[in-house]
């Protein structure tokens, strides 16, 4: 599995932008770990690796992709909760997110 991880971010993002009455009426169907690093300098990198803990097993994944504009380096290191999975299959693919932002320090700016 090889999802990005500006496209794991986007879907974090989302997620805890979401209402938290639709987190509490459907019941979790997986939990997520992720930790890796990003660079950039106008063209950047970001790679990391996580677990998938889904139906009492747990399936290592790794995210890498390419940015563009961004400038900075930062590390990520999170957790959450996985609503409406309904296979395995599901959560293998590739993902794409635009966003825009700067890391400073390694903190990142978010803008909406």
């Amino acid at each position: 599995m090889r999802p990005t991880m500006m496209g794991l971010v986007a879907i974090a993002c989302v997620g805890l932008l979401s209402s938290g009455a639709l987190a509490k009426a459907a019941k979790p169907a997986a939990t997520l770990k992720l930790t890796g690093k990003s660079v950039a300098a106008g063209v950047g990198i970001s790679w990391g690796k996580g677990t998938l803990s889904y139906k009492g097993k747990h399936h290592s994944f790794s995210v890498d992709g390419l940015s563009v504009g961004d400038v900075g380096a930062a590390t990520i290191d999170a957790t959450g909760t996985v609503y409406h999975l309904k296979s395995l299959d599901d959560f293998e693919g590739q993902y794409t997110a635009a966003s825009a932002g700067v890391a400073v320090a390694g903190a990142p700016v978010w803008r909406r």
